[in-house]
């Protein structure tokens, strides 16, 4: 779409998502399925805000391949609506309401990122582009199916956003207790 203001657009979306980080056993598996509607509210220059609301969400959560018990506070924070702030059609912001469940945030955050969209300078049915989401950099592919339907896929990160590392260089006296690290 050309978002533009006034415009209003619907959709039905589906999403398969993972969750969790290299190596890592702890895997967030998320199958999303839900209206979605997308409504125009501010355009400056290049700078475009939209605000998505999730129309009637059905969504089966898995950690580490067992299902999660109760999604239902899942599903009340993905029924607020969310803004998106794209700018020259990239992502520049995602503001929800504050204090949600942090799966719904990460699934928020991948909706969101599917709004941008890289232009076609190839001519071909497929191209890629290096694109940015709150987990870092990565590398999307776009595939021009049909006339009006546009599938996109991320394929690897480049470059992830926020890593922690930590080695502790002393070793620990018998008895002592490791020292805590927080981060947020």
């Amino acid at each position: 779409p050309s978002w533009e203001p006034g415009e209003a657009h619907a959709y039905d979306l589906s999403l398969h998502s993972q969750y969790g980080s290299g190596g890592d056993t702890s895997l967030f598996e998320v199958e999303l399925t839900t209206g979605l509607e997308i409504a125009h509210i501010v355009r400056d220059g290049t700078r475009v805000e939209l605000s998505l609301r999730l129309e009637d969400p059905k969504l089966a959560a898995l950690h580490s391949g067992t299902a999660l018990a109760d999604v239902e506070p899942i599903l009340l924070d993905l029924r607020r609506p969310f803004v998106v702030v794209l700018d020259d059609g990239k992502l520049a912001a995602v503001r929800s309401a504050p204090n949600i469940h942090p799966l719904a945030a990460g699934i928020l955050r991948t909706l969101s990122s599917v709004l941008q969209r890289a232009p076609n300078r190839t001519g071909g049915k497929r191209w890629e582009a290096s694109e940015y989401d709150a987990t870092g950099r990565y590398v999307a592919e776009y595939e021009a199916a049909e006339p009006a339907l546009l599938r996109k896929r991320k394929l690897r990160f480049e470059q992830l956003n926020g890593a922690l590392s930590l080695k502790s260089r002393m070793p620990l006296s018998q008895g002592a207790q490791p020292p805590r690290v927080e981060h947020s």
